[in-house]
Order: structure tokens, then C-alpha cells, then sequence
């Protein structure tokens, strides 16, 4: 036995043999703490949210200038258009694409369970409580949005309050808190409501809001997550259950629902095993992958 031991492992380079090996998602950037995103990442974030508040009303604004027809009066209009798109945008927007979503506030008292993994998940990574939110809908999934401290928002489904267990619960809240505090909610904030007006016009516009809000943004949550709560198993179970009832949900009914569809932790009626995405770190097949080599 350890004679064919070394003999397989005997070579002229001192290494192991080649042998087939197994695709490992990439991280996209490295992280500089469990829960933290690198600096290079803040960086675009901020880069993308400067954009999407004063490139969204750069169009309308360049228009209403230009009809001004004075090369003085035109610039005024249009920056003080841009201007106030901008205010609205960064202050508004949040309630506006959570109330088009259907979400209702979770009062005292409701969804104890739900609300106690919150505040202890914030208290550890050091953001003030969000504002919460509830949906009913038949698919267990959550999402997380706002634009600054005093917005900033996690929603739930009704289906998830009921069927996930506390260490499920735990992983799935965990995942989207990390979003908060990296402030990737932000951009997928603007950009879903940005894309709100479009949604009947351009079918495809979820994926351009996918594309802008941060393209494989959802396995490094993952693994920043796993770091905190330290249980793979229960982010894999909870991705899972997910992912078998995104069938289910309703909300793509909405044209909220329909331009946050790959905001949520799951996306919106896609299951894993419909298409094969090997490379693509959002899926959630590759995720539950990911994480099963974790434990």
C-alpha cells in the first residue's frame, strides 16, 4: 500500500500526478475582510452610481436645452434637470420600486424569527438596522436595496418566513446584509428603477440592469457570508429551496418584479437546473457547487 502510495506520487518535478481536475468558480475581486469588498470594488460602485443618477436625465435634459435655443439658458436647464433627477433618484427611488414590488412594512411584533437573525447579522457587521419589508408571494427568495444609511431596505417574502429554519433564515439574510454593506444594493437600486419606465417597451431590460448592477456579484456574497455565519450547509440548503420554488413567485407579473429579476437572491423564476451555466458565478447551480466544496 505505501509502496504503490509513492510510487504514484513519485515524479522527476516532485509533484502529483496530472490528473482530471474539477472547475472552481473564480471570485471576481478579492475581499480585504470576510464581509468586506475590495477597495478597487467600492471604487466602481461609486464610478457606476455617479453615472446612473446623472446619465439617466443627461438625455432629457440635453433635449429641453437644446430647445431653449440659447447657448446660455440651455447648459442652466439641463444641469439643473440633472441636478434635480439626481436628488430625486438618490432619495426616492427606493420607496418608489419597493412599493411598485408590493412590499409592505413588517411591524412589530411580525415575523419575530426573521427580524431577530437581522439584528443580530447587523450588530456583527456594523450597519444599523434596515428598514424591513414583506411580500407575499409562494417563492422563497430576498432582495436588498436603499441608496444611503436612511434608506437602505431587505425584503422578504412571505414563503421564506415560513418554511426556511433559523440557520437557513441566518445564511439568506446574511447574503443580502453583505450586499448592503457593500453598497452593491445601491447600484442595483438606481438601476432597477431607471429601467422601470422601459420594462414594457424592451423585454430584455432585467438584463441590462443585471449587466450595470455588478455581473458576478452573487458567489462572492456567497462565499463573504459563509465567512460570517461559518455553516455552508445552511446557505446551500437555503439556495436550494430557493431555487425549487422560484417557479412559483408572482411578482414577475409586476414590471418592479420583472426589472429586479436578477436582484433577488435567486432570480425570478429561473431554476438551476434548466440551463447549464457553468461559467456563470450568479447561477445558482454554480453557487450550490461552490459551496459544497466548502464543507
Amino acid at each position: 500500500m505505501a509502496e504503490g502510495y509513492r510510487k504514484n506520487y513519485k515524479n522527476r518535478n516532485n509533484r502529483r500526478p496530472q490528473g482530471i481536475r474539477q472547475q472552481v468558480p473564480v471570485i471576481p475581486y478579492s475581499t480585504t475582510s470576510p464581509w468586506e469588498a475590495s477597495t478597487r470594488h467600492h471604487r466602481a460602485i461609486d464610478a457606476k452610481i455617479v453615472i446612473i443618477c446623472c446619465g439617466t436625465p443627461a438625455v432629457p435634459a440635453a433635449l429641453l436645452g437644446l430647445a431653449t435655443g440659447s447657448w446660455i439658458v440651455g447648459p442652466v436647464v439641463g444641469v439643473c434637470i440633472v441636478a434635480a433627477s439626481a436628488f430625486f433618484l438618490w432619495n426616492k427611488c427606493t420607496s418608489w420600486l419597493l412599493r411598485s414590488i408590493g412590499c409592505t412594512p413588517v411591524t412589530s411584533g411580525q415575523y419575530p424569527r426573521v427580524v431577530t437573525v437581522i439584528q443580530g447579522i447587523c450588530d456583527s457587521v456594523g450597519i444599523g438596522l434596515p428598514h424591513l419589508y414583506v411580500v407575499d408571494d409562494p417563492s422563497i427568495n430576498a432582495l436588498s436595496a436603499g441608496t444611503s444609511q436612511q434608506n437602505i431596505s431587505l425584503v422578504f417574502t412571505s414563503a421564506l418566513a415560513d418554511t426556511l429554519g433559523p440557520l437557513e433564515i441566518e445564511a439568506a439574510m446574511a447574503h443580502e446584509i453583505l450586499h448592503l454593506r457593500s453598497r452593491e444594493a445601491t447600484v442595483g437600486t438606481l438601476a432597477a428603477f431607471a429601467a422601470l419606465p422601459l420594462v414594457v417597451v424592451v423585454p430584455g431590460i432585467s438584463k441590462v440592469v443585471y449587466w450595470v448592477s455588478g455581473k458576478g456579484r452573487e458567489l462572492p456574497a456567497d462565499i463573504r457570508a459563509v465567512s460570517l455565519t461559518r455553516h455552508p450547509p445552511s446557505l446551500y440548503s437555503a439556495l436550494k429551496l430557493m431555487s425549487e420554488s422560484a417557479g412559483k413567485t408572482r411578482l414577475l407579473k409586476t414590471a418592479a418584479g420583472r426589472a429586479t429579476k436578477y436582484l433577488w437572491t435567486v432570480p425570478l423564476g429561473e431554476r438551476p437546473e434548466t440551463t447549464n451555466q457553468v461559467n456563470n458565478v450568479d447561477h445558482p447551480y454554480v453557487r450550490m457547487s461552490a459551496l459544497q466544496e466548502l464543507y
